[in-house]
């Protein structure tokens, strides 16, 4: 993957050069959840991170193609809540939800178009698709006492797991310039047109991701 990523950088490099382009690296906030058709109803999102760098090819001062190599965490919790009951089996007392932790984390490659509005400021809307590739599933689970208390939490690795998934995305680009340098913040909404779940995980759940993402990062003008 990572030898694709350097020949794709590439090749844009040796095809554009002496036009301009950017290069940048970005920060951000990632709230994710997913759609599923059984066994998840009380889905909440899951704050995570989403860190990496991007680059932009711009035909004129109005239209752009992006690359984006991106370090994404993804995923959901899910409320659990419990009783605790005494020895005739009566309930005494009702637990808070505790969350079991769903954990997806993916290298995400966007490709985008997009389109500016304005001179100094501008305003981009892009739209794209994303191809991913999953590094590591896990659920975290509450491992809680005889009394019915949190006490630690416990890990389980996820194999299952479909490895690879694609997502259509759609943001909103905001960039100033500062001499050579522009920084920029950007939202947007991602949804997953393929599902994770498998006839190994979860079969009939058909669980696929969205979410959304807020960055800012700093980038660096090219010729």
């Amino acid at each position: 993957m990572k030898k694709i990523i350097i020949i794709v950088f590439s090749i844009i490099a040796i095809r554009t050069y002496g036009q301009t382009q950017t290069v940048g690296f970005q920060f951000g906030l990632n709230l994710s959840n997913i759609t599923a058709r059984e066994h998840f109803e009380d889905t909440k999102y899951r704050k995570a991170i989403s860190t990496g760098i991007k680059y932009e090819f711009l035909f004129s001062n109005k239209y752009s193609l992006g690359l984006d190599v991106l370090y994404s965490q993804q995923g959901f919790n899910e409320n659990i809540g419990y009783a605790i009951a005494d020895e005739f089996g009566d309930i005494i007392t009702v637990k808070p939800d505790e969350k079991t932790k769903y954990m997806y984390d993916y290298l995400l490659v966007p490709l985008k178009v997009g389109y500016s509005f304005g001179n100094t400021l501008k305003i981009s809307p892009k739209f794209g698709l994303c191809p991913a590739i999953l590094l590591d599933a896990k659920m975290i689970l509450p491992a809680v006492n005889e009394n019915g208390i949190k006490i630690d939490e416990q890990t389980f690795e996820h194999k299952n797991v479909n490895k690879f998934d694609v997502s259509g995305q759609l943001e909103i680009e905001i960039k100033y310039p500062i001499n050579k340098m522009e920084l920029f913040t950007s939202a947007l909404y991602r949804k997953s047109l393929t599902k994770f779940s498998n006839d190994n995980y979860f079969k009939e759940s058909k669980m696929m991701h969205f979410g959304f993402s807020f960055s800012i990062g700093l980038a660096y003008r090219i010729n």
